[in-house]
């Protein structure tokens, strides 16, 4: 006898091995659904048989696809921010750790100076850990369940793929079947016109082999359906879960958001550091070749403001003001609201 399935003629005397019969029967089932294939997209050959429907998770499984696809750019543009985040924090802990430049005067002295960090007082360990905390957890609270939502997405196309096989299975085994009840019709009306040994033998055939191929069809069925009836279940679960990819994205802002006015505070709780004076080299040579000793410039800041209060009128960078007034830097416009009703 032959081990293959039915629907496979074999001139093999007796059982194939084992390898030789499955290879042979995956692929009668792959030749089985591809013809089926092109007869469903052949109107001309399809005889007329409806496809089994499979309509509902195809059309869900569409839809998906398009939320899928704006959500991987969505991820990649969060990961991206985060490491934005982390690089120019990182950055800027590595300047406010930096020494600032020294103010030399004249005359020199033994003395020595002191060096003053950009960042004066500032813990930058602290504020390169906060940026780098917020990072982590928005790759455990937010990447981690999207990317979790994705691959459950691609695991359910998968699923689809293998249910589109068995429903083309389905349908061949269904137009099998029909082609059988034609074939039993037609024999039992020539057995009506003329019994006959041979006819009879022929229609029993016919009955059996259409029997067989009925059970067969029928397991299909209830595998068909049993297979679409859970792929639409978890496909509605992946769907109901999309609803909450709104509170994943907002929380991401939130974190990376409040990383950075964390860090925006510690920076900014920190006094402004008073820059160090240190010894320099002696300018009586130039004296003495110029004839007169150049005019003393006051110690400044880095942002052109005068170390001791008050408006210095050598610096033509900054505005003559009244005392008190907040310095006005080029490039910057403050708004004034007139006061005339």
């Amino acid at each position: 006898y032959c081990s293959l399935p039915c629907y496979i003629n074999c001139s093999f005397p007796g059982p194939l091995p084992p390898s030789v019969s499955q290879h042979s029967a995956a692929m009668g089932a792959g030749w089985r659904r591809f013809t089926e294939g092109l007869k469903q997209h052949a109107p001309l050959v399809s005889g007329g048989l409806s496809p089994t429907p499979n309509a509902r998770n195809t059309i869900m499984l569409k839809e998906a696809g398009e939320l899928a696809a704006q959500l991987k750019g969505v991820v990649q543009a969060i990961k991206a921010q985060r490491e934005s985040n982390e690089n120019s924090v990182t950055l800027i802990a590595r300047l406010l750790g930096s020494n600032l430049p020294h103010v030399y005067e004249d005359p020199s002295s033994p003395s020595a100076s002191h060096s003053v960090l950009v960042g004066g007082a500032l813990d930058t360990e602290s504020v390169v850990r906060t940026i780098r905390d917020a990072g982590a957890r928005v790759d455990a609270d937010v990447v981690a369940p999207l990317a979790q939502w994705l691959s459950l997405y691609d695991t359910l196309v998968s699923k689809n793929r293998e249910l589109e096989n068995l429903r083309l299975e389905v349908d061949s085994r269904r137009r099998t079947v029909a082609d059988l009840t034609v074939k039993e019709a037609a024999a039992r009306a020539k057995l009506q016109r003329a019994t006959d040994a041979k006819q009879e033998a022929r229609l029993d055939d016919v009955v059996r082999t259409l029997q067989h191929k009925t059970d067969k069809l029928n397991a299909a069925l209830a595998e068909f359906a049993k297979f679409e009836e859970e792929l639409h279940t978890r496909l509605v679960g992946l769907i109901r879960d999309a609803a909450y990819v709104k509170v994943h994205l907002g929380a991401a802002q939130g974190t990376l958001g409040a990383a950075l006015a964390s860090v925006s505070k510690q920076v900014e709780a920190v006094p402004i550091p008073e820059v160090a004076v240190a010894a320099g080299p002696s300018l009586s040579g130039a004296v003495r070749a110029h004839g007169k000793a150049p005019a003393a410039a006051s110690p400044r800041s880095s942002m052109n403001t005068p170390v001791s209060g008050g408006a210095d009128p050598s610096n033509p960078f900054v505005a003559q003001q009244a005392p008190g007034t907040p310095t006005q830097y080029p490039g910057m416009h403050r708004n004034t609201v007139s006061s005339a009703v």
